[in-house]
């Protein structure tokens, strides 16, 4: 489990924006809310509009604008990790990931989103350990899918390819669904520019297809023993219903700049791909999808 920093960074800020939340909030709809998310979360009950409205009025408020209005990515991933504390509720986090997105938009906008496949930045360990903390608690796929598709799409842009290997090949090793669920899915906006072959290896690797698990992003395989450790351990997730959906909104999402391209990996990889992946994959495709393994 990971370990949540003390409480300090933004603690004034979240009081505020709770008071204020808690205002709007609606307990037959926080009840609405929670039973969609299966009670993974607790909620207020406000929705994303008023949301979204009442959060940008108290950044824009004293004390709070100098601070916040427009934060570094470093200190909205901060805010976000005070917000991620068990006794909050789930719109303060989702409020934090709008901050993070509006923080990674200024702070990456050279190679994000869809500018450029990567970067020439050296990964900073305090921003990845930041990062992977915030995917791996209180984790539902609300908080995971804009983490993955902002937060992290964005860093990994401004990362040497070698960089962004080496934090890939960290979180791999961490057997986390949520690490492997981001690190497919965080190129859903990088458009034209995506790194298809990465997508395809990080699919493979969740799957715990042979041959896959020495590279996520260029480079040699490790030792067969050390493969076969990585395959056997992925392989129960073939199933998971959120990597087998992750895989194929990765693959659609590719499909609208290189339909050819992912025609052509799921015509290959049916046999092996969930039924899932392959309909989700193929959905914008012509023909549709067909095959596909259990």
């Amino acid at each position: 489990r990971e370990v949540l920093p003390p409480h300090g960074v933004g603690g004034e800020l979240e009081a505020a924006l709770l008071e204020v939340g808690r205002r709007h909030g609606d307990a037959q709809r926080a009840a609405q809310m929670e039973a969609y998310m299966r009670h993974n979360a607790k909620f207020i009950g406000v929705n994303a509009a008023p949301r979204r409205a009442t959060a940008a009025a108290v950044l824009k408020s004293a004390p709070f604008a100098a601070t916040y209005a427009k934060p570094s990515f470093d200190l909205a991933l901060d805010v976000a990790l005070e917000a991620w504390a068990p006794t909050y509720e789930r719109e303060l986090q989702l409020v934090a990931i709008d901050l993070i997105s509006a923080a990674a938009a200024r702070t990456f906008k050279a190679t994000w989103p869809g500018k450029a496949t990567h970067g020439n930045a050296a990964a900073d360990n305090d921003t990845v350990t930041k990062l992977r903390t915030l995917i791996t608690t209180r984790s539902w796929w609300d908080t995971v899918d804009c983490l993955a598709s902002h937060a992290v799409g964005a860093y990994f842009s401004s990362l040497s390819v070698a960089q962004r290997q080496r934090v890939c090949e960290q979180w791999w090793s961490a057997d986390n669904m949520w690490l492997d669920r981001t690190l497919i899915i965080y190129q859903l906006r990088y458009g034209a520019v995506a790194d298809f072959d990465t997508m395809k290896r990080h699919i493979g690797m969740a799957l715990g297809w042979h041959g896959c698990a020495g590279g996520s992003g260029g480079g040699a395989a490790g030792s067969s023993a050390d493969e076969a450790a990585r395959v056997d351990a992925k392989k129960k997730q073939h199933d998971e219903f959120f990597i087998a959906k992750a895989a194929g909104w990765a693959l659609r999402q590719h499909s609208r700049v290189d339909g050819a391209g992912v025609r052509a990996f799921v015509d290959a990889n049916g046999h092996r791909l969930p039924k899932l992946s392959v309909r989700e994959a193929t959905r914008l495709l012509s023909g549709g999808g067909g095959g596909g393994g259990a």
